[in-house]
This record gives C-alpha cells, structure tokens and sequence, in this order.
C-alpha cells in the first residue's frame, strides 16, 4: 500500500506467492490431459464423486457495509398535554456504502460435479453446471456463476485451467 493510496482512503491487498501443496505427478497427468483420482480426507464426496484437483488458495472476498448518515436538523417542542412532545425532522438520510477486501486461505477443491473453496472463515460449494465463465490468470482465477463472481488466487493458473476444462 502507498503513499497515494493511504491519503485516498484505497485498501489494497497484496497477496504473496501461493505455495503448493498439489503432487507433481497429478500436475503433470492434468498438463497432459488425464485426470487424476485423488483422494482427500477434509471434503465429503458424494457416490460416483471423484476430486481431480486440490490446492491451497487464497480467496479475495469483498464485503459491503452500508451506513445511513443523517444530514440536517430536527427539533422538539412540548406537546399539549404533559408528557407529550412533537417532532419536526427536517432533512435527509443519505446511505453511504463501502466496500471493503479480506483475503481468506484455504483449499481449493475440484471434482468431477463440484467446485469447493473451504477456508476457516468463508467458503462455497457450487456445481459445476452453474459456472457461467472463467478467466484464468499466470497465479489467478476469476469464476463467475450465475449471482456472484469469486477472485482465486493459486499457485499455478495452467494447472486449474486444464482441471476445469477435463471436468467441464
């Protein structure tokens, strides 16, 4: 983070290189075009479920906050009877919204029906048919499914994109 991104209030995240946990031989099979059966111990596959692809990632997740500010004045004055006031509000409520991004660790899952992040904060579980596009970067991947689009950094761009088009 800058200088220039301190005074503008800018929150940047600056994520490191991602160490592999992912055996050389079930890359290789992968950059070959095979998919590896792999066995995981942290995910419950289901029957006829294979995982070809496990990593560690780490997830850009983007929270929002919204926060109602009250502009203007507003005063009271004694009602009638005892007891009683009347308030007369003059102004506004603007909303303001922030966005704000966390990065999570974890583990990246790819099966020959799903699609799983599992991190100790945050995590999803998405079919694959649900996955509208994908872009994939040197050490990144960025997959849109039908109501959220979720930033996966990762080791090896190459790897994953192979998994996903074997699988898809």
């Amino acid at each position: 983070m800058g200088l220039l991104d301190l005074l503008l209030g800018r929150n940047t995240i600056n994520i490191g290189p991602v160490p592999s946990i992912m055996p050389d031989i079930a890359k290789n099979a992968l950059l070959r075009g095979s998919a590896p059966n792999l066995n995981v111990k942290n995910v419950f596959l289901a029957k006829n479920e294979s995982c070809c692809y496990y990593e560690r990632a780490v997830l850009l997740f983007e929270k929002q906050h919204k926060q109602y500010v009250r502009n203007g004045g507003s005063y009271s004055v004694p009602g009638l009877f005892r007891g009683n006031r009347i308030s007369y509000n003059r102004g506004r409520t603007d909303v303001r919204e922030t966005t704000e991004q966390e990065a999570i660790k974890g583990h990246l899952y790819i099966t020959n029906q799903r699609i799983i992040f599992a991190g100790p904060k945050e995590g999803f579980s998405k079919k694959l048919s649900e996955i509208i596009a994908a872009e994939y970067y040197e050490n990144a991947i960025e997959i849109q499914f039908k109501n959220k689009t979720q930033r996966i950094y990762l080791p090896d761009g190459n790897v994953i994109a192979n998994a996903l088009s074997l699988v898809k």
